[in-house]
């Protein structure tokens, strides 16, 4: 896959760990450009920040005329117990942020020549394998965010111009995200399995996704949904095994259904983000010729905790 150079990214939400990462990997010969809510934020590297409130329109939205890829990351963490009020935070960031974007793209002289928005793989049923020609979809309440934000997604800024791609992400390995409370159970020898073990986890390495994201832009062809998971997704049980692998843990006890939900409740997380499952299968991608750097979980996560400090995941 041939560098891309010479172009300008607009990456909304582009502060947290997925964004970090995306900027990072495009920023050499390219304009990186991050739209924040919060300009203060100290982040890793030096790029131009340009506030926005990812509701309503105003100078931000110049840095859309004449982009050639724009990045929607914005929403509320899902790590959270799904109270109604949290609920109505997690939908409403992301369709105010999308909506806003496509009320821009509506208003510039030159719109963006390719807009991808994030999405979720959370709509697809539980236990089921799911792949972007499957339309047997959940009933949960994620599964409801991820339809409502892709209609609101594919109708904002529906000029015809730019083309859209949906990314349904998996669970993103990286040194942030929901990798980190795994480390430290890893840490005090609790990396066993959750609950039966059994419940499929769909993943996808931080570079993975960044490669993904110059395929689709370089592929002009491609639009639509695409599910950015590797193409081989584990058990809890597996998943739990690659990470004591990995952070050279010989043993990890178990974590029953109850001590689960416990635990979920006294840390303000959500257990069914734990004890179901997510299941995807990346269907496009690979039917349009992308090669993942990392199809298999144990060299995907040998390939992150290489890169952490030891004391993020071993106690001596």
């Amino acid at each position: 896959m041939e560098a891309i150079k010479n172009i300008k990214i607009v990456i909304a939400g582009g502060t947290g760990f997925i964004g970090s990462a995306i900027a990072s990997y495009f920023e050499k010969d390219n304009e990186v450009v991050l739209l924040t809510r919060n300009s203060n934020k100290k982040i890793a590297k030096q790029y131009r920040m340009v506030q926005w409130d990812a509701q309503t329109l105003s100078d931000w939205m110049q840095e859309l005329d004449g982009a050639d890829l724009v990045i929607n990351l914005t929403g509320e963490s899902i790590q959270c117990r799904h109270t109604p009020a949290n609920r109505k935070k997690i939908l409403d960031s992301r369709i105010d942020a999308t909506k806003a974007i496509g009320n821009a793209i509506r208003e510039l002289a030159i719109p963006p020549s390719c807009w991808i928005n994030a999405s979720g793989i959370s709509l697809y049923a539980d236990g089921v394998p799911g792949d972007e020609y499957t339309r047997a979809f959940a009933g949960s309440f994620m599964a409801s965010v991820v339809k409502q934000w892709e209609a609101v997604f594919f109708e904002a800024g529906n000029s015809g111009h730019t083309r859209k791609i949906a990314l349904r992400l998996a669970v993103v390995l990286g040194d942030g995200g929901i990798l980190e409370p795994y480390l430290n159970l890893v840490k005090f020898g609790l990396g066993g399995r959750q609950g039966t073990g059994k419940q499929m986890i769909s993943w996808v390495h931080v570079a993975d996704v960044c490669r993904i994201i110059a395929f689709l832009y370089q592929h002009k062809q491609l639009s639509e949904a695409f599910n950015a998971c590797a193409p081989n997704p584990v058990t809890n049980a597996q998943f739990m095994q690659a990470m004591r692998k990995a952070c050279g843990a010989p043993i990890g006890l178990p974590a029953y259904e109850w001590m689960v939900r416990a635990g979920a409740w006294m840390m303000g997380k959500e257990p069914s983000m734990i004890l179901e499952s997510n299941h995807a299968l990346p269907a496009r991608l690979i039917e349009n010729g992308f090669v993942f750097r990392f199809p298999e979980i144990t060299e995907a996560l040998t390939d992150v905790i290489q890169g952490l400090p030891r004391n993020r995941y071993r106690l001596f």
